[in-house]
C-alpha cells in the first residue's frame, strides 16, 4: 500500500511540474511577441508638428525644451535613455520646462500645453520604469508624448503669428 501510494505521489509531482514548466515557455514565447518595435513607434499616426523658424529662433534660450524636444526625437527613435536616466535629471528638466518660458511665450494656453507635455512625459517615464520593456499596447503613451510636443508647439507658432498679424481698425 505503501508502495502505491509513494508511486502516486511522485507521478503527481513529475506532472505538476512539467506543466508548470510547459506554462512558463508558453508565457516567455508570448511576451516575446507582445514587445514594442520600433517599427511600430515609425508606424505612428499623428500630426508632428514643428517650429517656424521665428519660433525656433526664440525656443533656442529654452534649454530644457530643446532637452525634452531632443529626447523625443530620440523616442521616435526607439531611444529611452532621457526616462531611464537618473529621476533627479529627469524631474529637474520638467520643473524647468514650466518655469523658463522665455517672456516671448510666456501666455496661459502655452503654460497649459507645456503642463500636458509634462503629464505624459511622467505618465510614460512611469510606465517606463514599472514594466521595463514595453508591450505593442503600450504605443498610446507613446503617441500621448508625441500630440503633446506637437500641440505644444502648433501654440508657439500660433501665439507667433498671431502677434505678427498687423489688423487696422476702422476709424
Amino acid at each position: 500500500m505503501f508502495k502505491y501510494f509513494t508511486i502516486l505521489l511522485g507521478f503527481l509531482i513529475l506532472n505538476c511540474t512539467s506543466s508548470s514548466e510547459k506554462k512558463n515557455v508558453k508565457n516567455t514565447s508570448t511576451n516575446k511577441v507582445n514587445l514594442l518595435k520600433k517599427e511600430s513607434i515609425s508606424k505612428l499616426k499623428f500630426n508632428d508638428i514643428i517650429l517656424d523658424n521665428s519660433a525656433k529662433k526664440l525656443t533656442q534660450e529654452w534649454k530644457s525644451y530643446a532637452l525634452i524636444n531632443e529626447a523625443i526625437l530620440d523616442l521616435k527613435n526607439f531611444k529611452f535613455s532621457f526616462f531611464t536616466k537618473e529621476k533627479d535629471i529627469f524631474n529637474t528638466t520638467l520643473i524647468e520646462l514650466k518655469t523658463t518660458i522665455p517672456e516671448a511665450l510666456n501666455s496661459q494656453p502655452i503654460k497649459s500645453r507645456v503642463l500636458v507635455l509634462q503629464n505624459q512625459l511622467y505618465r510614460f517615464q512611469e510606465e517606463l520604469t514599472i514594466k521595463k520593456q514595453l508591450r505593442k499596447d503600450d504605443i498610446v503613451f507613446i503617441k500621448d508624448v508625441f500630440v503633446a510636443l506637437s500641440n505644444l508647439n502648433l501654440q508657439i507658432n500660433k501665439k507667433l503669428e498671431k502677434e505678427a498679424q498687423q489688423i487696422l481698425k476702422p476709424q
